[in-house]
């Protein structure tokens, strides 16, 4: 019961996501399209891995026959728990991606052609991390704020790294919980670079 109503779900619905087979398989056939890439379950990313993990991630829409294809990239000395796809975007647009669609793998490879590889290689070191965050506007909104700061103090950038640093600690709201950490871990960096 919800708010004195039953909620009836429609005996065709057999699932709600896509499976984790779909996913890998999809990876996998786009693999061609992204050279120097590994496929791994709904990842596809650049090899080696170093300091920033780079590539495609594959998200389930509420249809079960849909997904989302994210570019992305992640830096890997900005602590955080999970794969966050807040530094890139949906390729192809907001609509998804039908896993019935004929030639899906051709289209979807010709956006990862088109629009991941450019972004992709254009993230080669942390330098130019920090310069993609900047140019695209994404260093003040989160979590872009950190992946700036980190990446100044990992490149040795020791008095802009120390600012930024700062500036991070007074930018999060001390009252919620991870935003709190994140602040005091931001101080205690720029404690020990002094």
């Amino acid at each position: 019961m919800f708010l004195g109503f039953s909620v009836l779900v429609p005996a065709f619905v057999v699932r709600v996501r896509m499976t984790k087979r779909e996913a890998s398989s999809v990876t996998h056939r786009l693999a061609p399209y992204l050279p120097g890439s590994q496929a791994k379950a709904d990842l596809l990313f650049l090899t080696p891995v170093t300091h920033t993990l780079r590539g495609v991630a594959l998200a389930s829409s509420l249809d079960p026959r849909m997904f989302y294809a994210h570019v992305f990239v992640q830096p890997l000395f900005v602590p955080f728990p999970t794969i966050a796809l807040s530094h890139g975007w949906r390729l192809g647009g907001e609509w998804g991606w039908n896993l019935d669609e004929p030639n899906l793998i051709g289209r979807l490879g010709q956006c990862v052609r088109e629009e991941a590889i450019p972004f992709l290689h254009r993230v080669d070191t942390v330098d130019d991390l920090i310069a993609t965050m900047e140019d695209l506007g994404w260093s003040h909104v989160h979590p872009g704020p950190e992946t700036v700061a980190y990446g100044l103090a990992k490149v040795g950038r020791k008095a802009e790294a120390i600012a930024a640093l700062a500036e991070l600690a007074a930018w999060f709201d001390r009252k919620v919980e991870w935003q709190r950490e994140s602040a005091e871990r931001a101080e205690l960096l720029a404690n020990l670079m002094l």
